[in-house]
């Protein structure tokens, strides 16, 4: 259940807030219906409004894989590299009953979360990184992986989807990513600087490569 209404303000600009603490050991397995009827409202105001983003993550495993939603996973995920155009609608997903439940953003990771009926959309910010690169969700990642796209039908309807997706899931999930299996996806360590590169200095500097080699740093 969310907390009481209250104001956020973001980039100075004062948005309705429901901050809901999410705990994945809390959250009941996704709905699929109601999944699917977020999703395609959610899709209906992107368009809309000219918002574009990517399925990603588990919702792109399971459209990929299986064709629907994975009936172990707890939310939906996507990816846009537009924030400022994220912040213009925030209000008419709130008109259609998408409830603003969390937002959090450091240097190299941005997400919005919005609930409706029980289930949750969480919308990651693919922020710059330089030139070809984006962090997302505390790793940089070649930019190609958002940017470069395609059209996938998914639910009844078209979805962009990254042209590279095979390699985005085995990269996630695995070599073995079309296997259904009851797992966490994560990019690898290598890509996740930003948080190993603050372990790395807790050693000597003599130690340093040493570590780099274990963690996969020097690839």
């Amino acid at each position: 259940m969310a907390d009481t209404e209250q104001k956020i303000t973001i980039k100075n600009r004062e948005f309705t807030y429901n901050p809901q603490k999410l705990d994945r050991d809390d959250i009941p397995a996704i709905n699929v219906d109601i999944a699917k009827e977020n999703l395609l409202l959610f899709n209906e105001i992107a368009k809309n409004n000219d918002f574009k983003f990517v399925l990603f993550w588990g919702t792109l495993l399971g459209a990929i894989r299986e064709n629907g939603f994975i009936k172990h996973d707890f939310d939906i995920d996507v990816v846009s590299c537009d924030e400022d155009k994220l912040l213009d609608i925030i209000p008419s997903f709130q008109k259609e009953g998408f409830l603003f439940i969390r937002y959090y953003t450091s240097k190299a990771r941005t997400m919005y979360s919005f609930s409706k009926d029980g289930v949750f959309i969480d919308v990651y910010i693919a922020k710059n990184a330089g030139i070809g690169k984006y962090y997302l969700c505390g790793a940089k990642i070649p930019a190609s992986f958002v940017d470069k796209t395609e059209l996938f039908s998914f639910i009844g309807e078209n979805f962009l989807i990254p042209q590279e997706y095979e390699k985005i899931l085995a990269m996630i999930y695995g070599k073995d990513w079309r296997i259904p299996q009851n797992k966490n996806g994560h990019f690898p360590l290598y890509m996740r600087r930003d948080y190993d590169q603050i372990f790395i200095q807790m050693f000597p500097k003599s130690l340093r490569n040493f570590i780099k080699k274990i963690l996969g740093l020097t690839k």
